[in-house]
């Protein structure tokens, strides 16, 4: 039997996010990175950030038991809160579960959809203090038409530049170190959960 290759499981929060942050991880290890041995699986979804901070642990584990799970990267949007203490405290918690396997906490900032900001050069304010990405996003649509997460957040990530992204957003930066770190981890057979704690 061939084995399979090994895969991250993303723990997200919308149901946007379950179509749309499998193809931008996978943007990020072909494009950025020039990997391809390592797999994206389907997401495991939270529900809202409420049902992924008090099922935290739980969630972990079903990811954990997705056949091939090498790594697990939770991606949530920080929204007022500041995303490096988010993300430490998150970690933190994946440290105590003891679930053995590299795990990666990212916290977009302050919502997933600036980062479509930052990859958009017509933009020009703040991109992680700007707090009105879906208006802005919808104002840029035809007429009549408003943004929806479950049907534009994956074309938007498929299309989004991922360079410009990278410089404009340190929260991008971020998802991209981590990515790297997941694969680095599983390359060597290390363990580790960053954020450090």
């Amino acid at each position: 039997m061939i084995p399979s290759a090994p895969g991250i499981v993303p723990i997200v929060e919308g149901r946007g996010d379950v179509k749309a942050v499998p193809i931008l991880l996978r943007r990020v290890l072909h494009e950025r990175m020039g990997k391809y041995h390592v797999v994206i699986k389907k997401p495991k979804l939270a529900k809202g950030r409420p049902g992924l901070s008090t099922r935290f642990e739980e969630f972990l584990g079903h990811a954990k038991k997705t056949r091939g799970c090498a790594g697990i990267l939770v991606l949530l949007d920080s929204d007022k809160d500041c995303p490096r203490e988010l993300a430490a405290e998150l970690a933190l918690r994946a440290r105590d579960s003891g679930v053995g396997i590299p795990i990666a906490v990212v916290c977009a900032k302050p919502e997933y959809e600036n980062w479509f900001l930052a990859s958009d050069e017509a933009f020009t304010g703040d991109v992680e203090g700007f707090g009105g990405a879906k208006d802005w996003i919808t104002r840029g649509m035809p007429q009549d038409l408003a943004y929806k997460p479950t049907k534009d957040q994956p074309s938007l990530s498929a299309t989004m530049d991922i360079e410009a992204a990278f410089q404009a957003s340190r929260s991008f930066r971020r998802l991209c170190n981590a990515v790297k770190q997941l694969v680095d981890c599983i390359d060597s057979g290390t363990v580790s959960v960053t954020p450090c704690p």
